[in-house]
C-alpha cells in the first residue's frame, strides 16, 4: 500500500515538530523493556522517563533478567523459561550512542516475547559567521554505524535495528540548506551508512539540528550501535565560521570527548559480554 504523500511528509517531520520546544544545545535519553511468556505466566514491562535534558552527555542503562520452570504442555514436560536484556544508551551533542541486548531460553513454541530498545537525541542551533552578506557553502554528513549479532533461535525470530532521523533546518523561512534524512541498518554483522552533501547558506544564518538514534533488539538478538550515529558540518568558504548554541564543534576534524567514550564504551562492554557468554554456552549444550 502506498502511503500518501502528505502522511509520510508529516512523519518526516515528527521528530522535529515533536521537540521544537526542547531546549537547544541539550541531550537525553530514553529506555524500555518489555516481555512476557504465556506458560509461565510471566510479564514483564519498564520504561523509564527521561532525566531532564542535560547540556553534557547523558548516560543510562537498565537491564532484567529472569528464569522459573514451567510446564511445556506440547512437549509433555517441564522446562525452563530464562530471559535477560539490557540497554545502555549516551546522548551527546553531535554524537549519539546506544546498543541493546537479549536473551531467550525455553521460548520455542511457548507463546513468548522479550524486547528492549531506546531512543537517544540532541537538539542544537549553529549560525554561520563572517562578512554580512556573503555567501557561505557548508559541507553536512551524517554518520550510522551498527553492529547486529543476529543470534537467537530463528524460530524466534529475532531482531535487532537501529536507525537514525535527522533534520537540519534554517531558521530563515527565506533560506536554504535545509536537509533531513531517515537511515536504518538491520542487516548481519558490522554496517556502516552515511549520507552527505553541501549546503548553501549566507552570513547570519541559523540552522536548527536535530538527531535522534533509536536501537532495539528482541528474542536472543543484539544490536550495537554504540560506535556511532554523528553529525558533522564544515564551512567550505574562507573567512567563515560555524558556531553553536552549545559550543560542540561540529568539524569532521573534532576529536570526541574522552568522557563520553569511556563511559560508553564500559557500558557497551559488558553488555556484549554478557550476551556472548550466553551464546556460547547455547553452544555448548
Amino acid at each position: 500500500m502506498r502511503v500518501p504523500f502528505l502522511l509520510t511528509a508529516c512523519l518526516a517531520l515528527a521528530p522535529v515538530l515533536v521537540h521544537a520546544a526542547s531546549t537547544p544545545g541539550t541531550a537525553i535519553v530514553y529506555p524500555s523493556i518489555s516481555g512476557w511468556h504465556t506458560m509461565a505466566n510471566w510479564s514483564y514491562s519498564d520504561t523509564r522517563e527521561p532525566d531532564p535534558p542535560s547540556p553534557g552527555p547523558q548516560t543510562v542503562s537498565m537491564s532484567t533478567s529472569y528464569s522459573t520452570p514451567f510446564w511445556h504442555y506440547g512437549y509433555g514436560r517441564e522446562m525452563e523459561m530464562s530471559v535477560s536484556a539490557s540497554f545502555v544508551g549516551t546522548a551527546a551533542i553531535g554524537s549519539l550512542h546506544a546498543a541493546a541486548s537479549t536473551t531467550a531460553e525455553g521460548f520455542r513454541n511457548a507463546g513468548a516475547n522479550i524486547s528492549t530498545g531506546g531512543g537517544v537525541e540532541f537538539w542544537d542551533f549553529f549560525t554561520v559567521t563572517g562578512t554580512p552578506g556573503q555567501s557561505v557553502q557548508v559541507s553536512w554528513r551524517a554518520d550510522l554505524h551498527g553492529v547486529r549479532a543476529c543470534s537467537g533461535d530463528p524460530e524466534l525470530s529475532p531482531s535487532g535495528l537501529a536507525r537514525l532521523t535527522y533534520s537540519v533546518f534554517n531558521t530563515n523561512p527565506f533560506g536554504g540548506g535545509n536537509e533531513r534524512g531517515d537511515r536504518a541498518l538491520s542487516a548481519c554483522g558490522d554496517n556502516t551508512l552515511s549520507d552527505s552533501g553541501v549546503m548553501y547558506l549566507e552570513v547570519g544564518d541559523r540552522m536548527q539540528v536535530f538527531a535522534h538514534l533509536q536501537v532495539s533488539a528482541s528474542n536472543g538478538d543484539a544490536m550495537d550501535a554504540g560506535n556511532t550515529a554523528r553529525l558533522f558540518f564544515d564551512t567550505l568558504t574562507p573567512g567563515t565560521s560555524l558556531v553553536s548554541t552549545s559550543g560542540h564543534n561540529y568539524s569532521i576534524t573534532a576529536v570526541p570527548e574522552p568522557g563520553s567514550w569511556l563511559l560508553m564504551g564500559l557500558g557497551l562492554t559488558g553488555l556484549f559480554v554478557r550476551q556472548g557468554r550466553r551464546g556460547l554456552s547455547r553452544s555448548r549444550a
